[in-house]
């Protein structure tokens, strides 16, 4: 009797790390989608003052960006890949030069480049069969 209840330690770790792992998962993917969500936002609002050729406000929503940016790095560098990363980081600077000397076709190029990846992020850490094959 003794060996059949030592017998059951061992899937019963193993259903419990599964638990784990699979929360941990399910946790990092939606705020992984939250924060994405925050930096679209902001994208959104660039798009916005673009549309309307105020550079101005085009350059503070750039720098609202990178600061929201600058708070989600440190976290998101344990959750994604580093090329990523280095992705979107250089695409928010050249956006910044971009709009910095009001290059228009270069501004609008780089922040469809910076949303692709931005949007890109979520969806490749997701916990989808995709992800898994």
């Amino acid at each position: 009797m003794n060996g059949m209840k030592s017998g059951l330690h061992v899937p019963i770790c193993l259903l419990l790390l599964l638990a784990c792992l699979v929360s941990v998962g399910t946790w990092s993917a939606r705020k992984l989608d939250s924060e994405a969500g925050v930096l679209l936002d902001i994208t959104d609002r660039i798009r916005r003052s673009l549309e309307e050729r105020n550079y101005e406000q085009a350059q503070y929503g750039c720098d609202l960006l990178i600061a929201q940016w600058e708070e989600y790095y440190p976290h998101w560098t344990m959750l994604i890949n580093h090329q990523e990363m280095d992705h979107i980081f250089e695409s928010v600077n050249k956006l910044r030069q971009f709009l910095r000397f009001r290059d228009d076709v270069d501004s609008w190029a780089e922040l469809d480049t910076l949303v692709h990846f931005i949007h890109h992020v979520p969806e490749k850490e997701s916990l989808s069969i995709q992800n898994l094959l």
